[in-house]
């Protein structure tokens, strides 16, 4: 995938649209990931689990807390 986003010699309006909705997509799985192991700590009454985490991407200028 890495490549393809590299690749500027076929870069064309439907190319930039297609690598903006995978980018979109990697962010939404990753902060799907980020809750679902914050969840699962808690289950586990493992320590981490009890205080909010935060996380973002690169670039982006939100930040996304777990939920207590």
């Amino acid at each position: 995938m890495q490549d393809a986003f590299e690749n500027v010699e076929l870069d064309t309006e439907n190319l930039q649209n297609a690598r903006d909705w995978c980018e979109q997509i990697v962010i939404a799985r990753f902060m799907e990931l980020m809750t679902w192991a914050h969840r699962k700590a808690k289950e586990q009454n493992l320590n981490w689990g009890n205080i909010p985490i935060y996380f973002t991407e690169h670039s982006y200028d939100f930040i996304v807390k777990s939920v207590n």
